[in-house]
């Protein structure tokens, strides 16, 4: 979840819950004037008819009636000795004119004549005007309450978006720096004192980085160019050696055992510079590679080791495949998955290839699975192999990723299954790659 969702989120639970209140609270204090309100009319209107009831007046003013339902009722003792002077009461009682009942307010004013007489005097009004008064209020009140949650959440959510825009810059730099390619510095004008020290930060550990990727690759070619020389002179000398006729046999044999290891080292100092230099970017002039072409002439180079151990190779596929890449690299990618599935297919096995518009697959027999969360790890080695230095996927793997392809493994069917994908790793940006049938 994004953090400005989040915000969001949370900021809508809280106005919800608190509009919530706020909306029930004045909901009822609005409810409870109402009744206020009539009950405050209703003693007024009594009082007034007290008055003029004591003073001997028999009528009402014009319109009182039509408003108000008035009853005088002389009451025993007892009774005006149990009940409170003034009260209020919700009854419900015949609509006047109406079929039906109706929900009134009453007051009971009890009060006693000149000749010490206990009257009640009840003045009844209807409540529909009141209800209907309290129903739009209701409304008014949930039309209010969710006109103020979109209002707050709407200008909430400008504020933060124009707020975090320095952050979406910073993120959207790290995103796309490359450290390869020696991208541009952050440039993120910002006037907030947080994002400002973020910026310093991001850019103080990028130069640090920088610099030791830097120092890293310089000691890695250096390492690499000086161990070339020595290594060189030992086997030519080895060579030379085992060509002189006086050669005990067992001296013979002893530098046959030493030319071994040795050769294995070249082999493994050959492959640790080529992966620096792919890593390096040393290879990236791009061509148009003619995959069928490729495969079907590594394979024939090839034929003569897989005939050694008996393996049966196949090229199921016979339709053209171009792909934008350096031809050098493409080389080394077909190359070094076909001699891996020779390395890791049993005597008797077979190795197929074959193609569409979206991958291809190099597949190979194999009796389980192998680890595929550390494969492409350098020098892992699941079973080790005497002409293995577990540089191979590795290389296949970087070769994919500065071309712009990904390289995945499956085992299927008693097939080890190394899949080369023509577009690429999720979430990058791969305009330049194009494959063509």
């Amino acid at each position: 979840m994004r953090l400005i969702s989040r915000i969001m989120l949370n900021t809508t639970v809280v106005l919800a819950v608190g509009l919530s209140v706020w909306s029930v609270v004045f909901y009822y204090v609005m409810k409870d004037r109402l009744v206020r309100e009539t009950d405050a009319a209703l003693m007024q209107v009594a009082e007034a008819l007290m008055q003029r009831y004591l003073a001997g007046e028999e009528s009402l003013i014009d319109g009182e009636g039509s408003v108000y339902t008035i009853r005088f009722i002389p009451v025993p003792d007892e009774y005006a000795r149990s009940h409170r002077s003034l009260s209020f009461s919700n009854q419900n009682e015949e609509a006047r004119g109406r079929n039906g009942r109706q929900a009134v307010r009453t007051v009971q004013m009890i009060f006693r004549q000149p000749d010490n007489q206990a009257v009640a005097l009840q003045v009844s009004t209807p409540m529909n005007a009141v209800h209907n008064l309290r129903m739009a209020l209701l409304w008014g009140v949930v039309i209010l309450y969710g006109a103020l949650l979109v209002l707050v959440l709407s200008i909430n959510y400008i504020v933060i978006q124009y707020s975090m825009r320095p952050l979406y810059v910073l993120l959207d730099w790290m995103k796309h720096f490359d450290l390869k390619h020696n991208s541009a510095p952050l440039v993120n004008e910002t006037g907030v004192a947080e994002f400002r020290q973020l910026n310093n930060a991001a850019n103080q550990q990028v130069e640090r980085v920088k610099r030791l990727y830097e120092q890293q690759r310089q000691f890695i070619d250096n390492a690499a160019h000086e161990m070339q020389t020595p290594l060189a002179v030992c086997l030519n000398q080895m060579e030379r050696m085992q060509q002189k006729e006086d050669m005990p046999e067992e001296m013979q044999a002893d530098l046959y055992r030493l030319q071994r290891p040795l050769r294995r080292l070249v082999r493994l100092h050959k492959d640790m510079l080529q992966l620096t230099r792919i890593e390096n970017g040393v290879y990236a002039e791009r061509t148009d590679v003619d995959v069928r072409a490729l495969v079907a002439g590594t394979c024939e180079d090839l034929s003569e080791v897989f005939a050694h151990k008996g393996i049966t190779y196949i090229i199921k596929s016979e339709s053209p495949l171009h792909v934008q890449m350096n031809d050098t690299l493409a080389h080394q990618l077909v190359g070094n998955l076909l001699r891996n599935a020779w390395l890791h297919t049993p005597e008797g096995g077979r190795i197929t290839v074959e193609w569409n518009a979206e991958e291809a697959v190099f597949a190979n027999s194999g009796e389980k699975p192998l680890d595929g969360e550390r494969i492409f790890e350098r020098f892992y080695q699941g079973e080790r192999k005497e002409n293995s230095n577990g540089l191979g996927l590795a290389i296949c793997r970087s070769v994919c990723q500065q071309c712009g392809f990904s390289l995945t493994y499956s085992f299927k069917e008693g097939m080890h299954r190394f899949i080369w994908h023509f577009g690429g790793e999720k979430n990058a940006d791969f305009s330049e790659n194009r494959v063509q049938f």
